[in-house]
Formats: C-alpha cells, structure tokens, sequence
C-alpha cells in the first residue's frame, strides 16, 4: 500500500534503500525515464 505515512515514519531507511535498488533497476532498464510518476509507482511498488 502506497501510504504517505511510511515515508514520514521512514524516511531516511526509505531514501537509501530506494536509491540503492532504484539504481540497480534503472541500469538494467535505461528505458524507463526519470519521471516523478515512474519512480513514486516504483516506491509503490517497493511497499507492496
């Protein structure tokens, strides 16, 4: 469930396991462009 309250509970503990995996997704998919809808789904994504 995408929930606001995740990232203000966690925010740092998101922000670098986020980037972290975010960045070994974008190298295997150079396709997906770096928009804001693209990575908030993908956080989405992240929490499901």
């Amino acid at each position: 469930m995408c929930n606001t309250g995740f990232f203000l509970q966690k925010p740092f503990t998101f922000r670098n396991s986020f980037a972290q995996e975010y960045k070994k997704t974008f190298r295997k998919r150079n396709r997906i462009r770096r928009t804001k809808r693209v990575s908030w789904r993908y956080a989405c994504f992240l929490i499901d």
